[in-house]
């Protein structure tokens, strides 16, 4: 999804930590805002909308923003409100209040899962929901799904999507649950001891100063990460650089405990202030994308900032349009079982879709839509709230033994796929590769092979590009150091995980300024529907933009899907081949349709697993004489699965992707030589 993948959900669950959630209002000496159940109940239908419609609503992530405000201003509200009312936070009650309310709920979707998961997929996806539902009971996701790469990388290892992919945001809230209320009683402690000198001292403004500080440190962190190149999954994901999010609510809690109410002038301002945020979340769900750099550079910063107007506005007594609006009961009832939404829909959105139902379009969004809603309104009558009541008490002892149990068994039945199914499916061994192979790669430009080499252009340094997603990321140093040696000097704008699709405008800005005398463009693309129809729009634009710069393009197809991989992709690959070849038939002068393959298939044209040793000493070499050269999607070339996908493309140089730039670099390197120095 990665870097990050569209259709992973990346939103946060809409928890009820409203006064009225957890202990009446009198306990906690601030009333139940109804607006807030509606802001809410918005979030949640904003994040159903980016998952069941995301060709509509893609910046539906944007309610995570908003149920991470709103969680930190509750929490915080209701742990200062104990403090002011008892002089002491009962920590204990705290942290059980949070486990009644949430893990009930929890554990049923995690079980569902479970068994849908063990009756309907391989064993390579039930070893991966198992991990997944672990990190999910120990509230640990987030940081799962950052080292397996989820958002992109699993979408192409023969593994089904996860029912479980929601859950990281939910670990998140978790983690500062269980940390914030230690981080309170600490400086409550500290407060006590200072106000002997300093009596102005309150226990708000000092928690206020810490989020402050706090919340600066996370964002600063986040941009940071962003400026250095760091994997926009790994900064979506990670609590350190979405923290400032739930401190920035958590400040407005700790200074208000509750009751945000603004006097005088600011109250008109406020309330049209939130009236604004508002309609800019609404617009923003529309235009933004989870992958648009300049969230990360800051645009989450002043997206903070939007929603804490949009949550002091929405909070305002008196005159409130913004409030009514929000009040409507249809949102205020979405609002209160919010939490059974977000559990839910995910799940729904995995298992009810266009396969298993036959349904597509606004009618497939209609049924999930209502299944969602249906088991959501049960979760909540009959999980949920009896046991935020206490009901479970009519079980006398037995209800001690009911969640140990529980978890128990739910852990083992995660456990259990995990040991007995591979995390990635084994390569098959496929026929025997025959002695020689096509093209003679013993003599072709290598990476591996230090002989001396002739320059493309005399003494000239040539100017080239690289564009695309995980192919060009597999072969990008084999080439650059087989086309360096020869006088190229390397640019590039791939990103593996990203949309190409959505990266054009900055490859474009690298065209003008490189002005690069030939590119290489090798993606995986017409497999991909994200981009809009046709498929190929992108690649034009891109093609006129190198064209018009006097760029020589050469278009590299993806190399045919090895039988007994991802076979289901080989549709796409064919279409690229024969429109490259097109493309490269009208203008040969400019285009040159390349052959990535040449190196990785025997010499009756049948693409194969592994391939013969080059005399024997090749690196990875087996004992048979053989290399791995494909990985067991059947489409990438980085063969060794004990490091995973987006392992192998990182850091893993392997047989396969040295002999995919070889490939190319053979059909590159003398029409290169042709068009600037007229030699064969």
């Amino acid at each position: 999804m990665s870097a990050t993948d569209t259709t992973a959900p990346h939103q946060a669950p809409p928890h009820s930590d409203s006064p009225s959630s957890d202990t009446p209002p009198s306990s906690t000496g601030f009333p139940h805002l109804q607006a807030l159940d509606g802001l809410r109940g918005l979030a949640v239908a904003l994040v159903v909308l980016s998952h069941f419609t995301p060709e509509v609503t893609p910046g539906g992530f944007l309610g995570v923003d908003l149920f991470f405000v709103l969680s930190g201003f509750l929490i915080t509200s209701l742990l200062v409100a104990e403090h002011r009312g008892t002089g002491r936070v009962a920590l204990g009650n705290f942290w059980v209040r949070r486990v009644r309310r949430l893990f009930p709920a929890l554990l049923v979707v995690l079980a569902a899962s479970a068994v849908v998961t063990t009756l309907t997929e391989n064993g390579t996806t039930q070893h991966q929901v198992g991990l997944d539902g672990l990190a999910s009971l120990f509230y640990v996701a987030n940081w799962r799904f950052i080292a397996s790469g989820q958002s992109y990388v699993m979408e192409f290892v023969q593994t089904g999507l996860s029912p479980l992919r929601h859950m990281w945001s939910l670990a998140i809230e978790e983690q500062f649950y269980l940390v914030w209320p230690l981080v309170v009683v600490g400086v409550a402690a500290v407060v006590a001891r200072l106000r002997r000198r300093w009596d102005t001292l309150t226990l708000g403004w000092t928690l206020a100063l810490l989020c402050g500080v706090l919340a600066i440190g996370s964002a600063v962190w986040m941009v940071s990460l962003a400026g250095a190149g760091w994997d926009l999954d790994r900064l979506y994901y990670g609590t350190d650089t979405r923290l400032f999010m739930i401190l920035a609510g958590s400040a407005i809690g700790a200074v208000t405990v509750g009751r945000p109410q603004l006097a005088g002038v600011w109250r008109p301002v406020v309330v049209t202030g939130g009236a604004v945020a508002g309609v800019l979340l609404v617009v923003a769900t529309v235009v933004v994308r989870t992958d648009d750099e300049w969230l990360y550079r800051g645009g989450y910063v002043a997206a903070a900032l939007g929603l804490c107007v949009l949550l002091v506005g929405s909070a305002q007594d008196g005159p409130n349009p913004l409030a009514r609006v929000l009040s409507v009961r249809p949102l205020v009832g979405l609002g209160l079982i919010s939490y059974g939404v977000y559990l839910w829909h995910w799940p729904i959105r995995v298992w009810v879709d266009t396969e298993t139902t036959g349904l597509d379009g606004p009618v497939l969004f209609i049924v999930r839509s209502a299944l969602t809603l249906a088991v959501s309104l049960v979760s909540y009558r009959f999980v949920e709230r009896p046991i935020r009541r206490g009901d479970l008490s009519r079980l006398g002892s037995l209800r001690w033994v009911a969640a140990p149990a529980s978890v128990a068994l739910l852990t083992l039945g995660f456990v259990v796929p995990v040991v007995i199914h591979p995390a990635i499916p084994p390569a098959p061994t496929g026929p025997a590769p025959s002695t020689m192979t096509r093209g003679d790669y013993v003599a072709a430009p290598r990476c591996d092979d230090p002989a001396p080499t002739e320059r493309l252009a005399g003494d000239d340094t040539l100017q080239f590009q690289l564009i695309g997603n995980s192919l060009a990321g597999e072969v990008r140093d084999c080439l650059s150091e087989i086309l360096g040696a020869r006088g190229a000097e390397h640019h590039t704008v791939d990103r593996e995980g990203l949309l190409m699709c959505e990266m054009v405008p900055e490859i474009e800005d690298q065209i003008r300024d490189v002005e690069p005398d030939f590119a290489v463009l090798f993606v995986f693309v017409a497999y991909d529907d994200r981009c809009g129809e046709p498929w190929h729009g992108w690649v034009d634009r891109l093609i006129d933009a190198w064209l018009a710069a006097g760029t020589h393009v050469f278009l590299v197809p993806t190399v045919p899907i090895v039988d007994g991989g991802r076979t289901d992709l080989q549709p796409g690959a064919d279409l690229e081949h024969d429109y490259y070849h097109q493309l490269a038939a009208l203008d040969p002068d400019n285009i040159t349709a390349v052959d990535g393959g040449r190196f990785v298939r025997d010499l009756d044209g049948t693409y194969l697993w592994r391939m013969p040793c080059v005399a024997g000493d090749e690196p990875g070499c087996t004992e048979d004489g053989t290399v791995p050269v494909r990985f067991v999607d059947g489409m990438h070339f980085c063969a060794n699965e004990s490091f995973g996908l987006e392992g192998c493309i990182r850091d893993e140089d392997s047989a396969g992707q040295r002999r995919a730039a070889s490939s190319i670099a053979v059909d590159v390197i003398p029409a290169v030589q042709e068009r600037f120095t007229n030699q064969p």
